[in-house]
């Protein structure tokens, strides 16, 4: 999800057999109150490895990564993004758009 439509956070850790699980939710800070928004967004993910969106904005962006958060703008099945950043490597970067014309997926391709 675009990070300005987040309403809502989701947690992950890492589970004994190597894949993530849900842990927790939490409530975004509310829309309309500018860098506001995005500072008291740092402050909630103090205690997270990362941060996972499909997009963002140029200023979240700046405020997150001053505040020490790492931000991922990528793309797929959130486990397997998830599952990169547990173990230590870079979830998959955006996916080019290549839609194959018969389903009205996100466009990502067909498995």
């Amino acid at each position: 999800q675009h990070l300005g439509a987040a309403d809502q956070l989701y947690l992950f850790e890492a589970s004994a057999d190597g894949g993530v699980r849900l842990a927790a939710t939490r409530p975004a800070p509310p829309t309309g109150s500018g860098n506001r928004r995005w500072l008291a967004l740092a402050d909630l993910l103090g205690d997270c490895r990362a941060l996972l969106v499909s997009q963002l904005g140029g200023s979240p962006r700046d405020v997150l990564t001053r505040a020490g958060v790492t931000v991922y703008e990528t793309n797929g099945l959130i486990a397997e993004a998830a599952e990169a950043v547990f173990a230590g490597r870079e979830p998959a970067a955006l996916l080019p758009r290549r839609g194959c014309g018969t389903c009205a997926g996100p466009g990502t391709g067909c498995a």
